[in-house]
């Protein structure tokens, strides 16, 4: 390939290149936002790292995989988390 040709790559990919920044939500997608969270998590959407509790704990009912849901005298996932370890983890 010639210099010209790669000058020309290269240019080209320099100028293809978009800047973009996210910046804001919009208002209306902010709220859609804050809407869909509390009907699936029953709380307000926290927008602010610092607005966040320093320390907490998932409450016991959000933990899956336990409980009597999914208990491993029938099955359970402890079946399929070896499954998954096998493929991903080699174990």
């Amino acid at each position: 390939m010639s210099i010209a040709a790669v000058s020309f790559l290269f240019l080209a990919a320099a100028v293809g290149q978009v800047n973009s920044s996210s910046g804001t939500m919009k208002p209306d997608e902010l709220k859609y936002q804050q809407q869909a969270f509390k009907q699936w998590w029953e709380q307000d959407l926290v927008l602010k790292f610092a607005d966040l509790p320093a320390d907490g704990k998932t409450p016991d009912f959000r933990i899956p995989y336990s409980g009597h849901d999914y208990p491993d005298k029938s099955g359970g996932t402890i079946v399929a988390m070896r499954k998954y370890d096998a493929a991903f983890h080699r174990g």
